[in-house]
């Protein structure tokens, strides 16, 4: 149920390894962990997590995790986007994608069949990880120095917290505005798709600040239909003009070519 939702988000551009099915393995370490690079994909998670309350949306977000890093199926971000600066595209959309597979859960009529007993815990679920969102995009509106995109290695604390959960965050509040998560999601993975070989270069360029951010907002922009860029300037985003103009050509270039191919 949640994997057809996820598949759906994805606008169904996923490899074979993750869109089949995913596994759940045994994880000793008291946190969950996704392995979107084994076959099928897989996510690894202490029992813990399926004893009393159901950590459901811990569940999504790694199922999250599987899907959007095997995403697009020719050019995945999985192996393009790791190492320090990673979290700005991994871990914003795994939090955009288990709360927008919860709102879906929750808001479609019949529920894709989940029993009528788990959803009350599904709905407290997504509130309880909603609220961590929150609260980390208020951690980082209270910071004096508070973008980062690069996770310096061997630091304790991780930098970026704060800068990605304040991308989801916004998503989040504009999807609630809208009363709608599937649409933007599809749209935002629209853009993202777009991604090739000139992109990962960028992307890996550490001292890259303006193309790692505007990637990400030129995303939010497109998902919504509504130019965010002065916002997100507000808030210390390194947004970059030029990379939004070519971003936005592509996108509505390849989109051009889905209609005109009846896709």
């Amino acid at each position: 149920m949640a994997h057809y939702i996820g598949m759906d988000l994805c606008n169904g551009n996923v490899r074979p390894n993750a869109a089949r099915k995913q596994l759940v393995l045994k994880n000793k370490g008291n946190f969950g962990c996704s392995l979107w690079y084994t076959d099928p994909s897989s996510m690894g998670l202490h029992p813990s997590y399926f004893q009393g309350t159901i950590g459901f949306s811990s569940l999504f977000h790694e199922l999250g995790h599987n899907l959007t890093l095997n995403s697009p199926a020719n050019y995945h971000f999985g192996g393009k986007t790791d190492g320090p600066m990673n979290a700005i595209v991994s871990e914003t959309l795994a939090q955009i994608f288990q709360h927008a597979i919860t709102y879906q859960i929750l808001n479609q009529p019949g529920h894709y069949g989940v029993p009528a007993a788990a959803l009350p815990i599904i709905r407290a679920s997504g509130l309880a990880s909603a609220g961590v969102v929150r609260d980390s995009c208020r951690a980082y509106l209270a910071a004096p120095n508070r973008y980062a995109t690069y996770n310096v290695p061997g630091t304790e604390q991780d930098e970026t917290l704060n800068t990605f959960m304040a991308v989801a965050y916004d998503f989040m509040q504009l999807a609630e505005q809208q009363g709608d998560y599937r649409g933007p999601t599809k749209r935002l993975m629209r853009l993202l798709h777009t991604f090739c070989e000139k992109d990962r270069r960028r992307f890996q360029e550490q001292e890259n600040e303006p193309f790692r951010a505007t990637l990400l907002v030129a995303a939010l922009c497109y998902a919504f239909d509504t130019d965010l860029r002065a916002g997100f300037r507000q808030i210390n985003f390194p947004v970059s003009d030029a990379v939004y103009q070519e971003l936005m050509a592509r996108v509505r270039t390849d989109a051009g070519r889905g209609r005109a191919s009846g896709l």
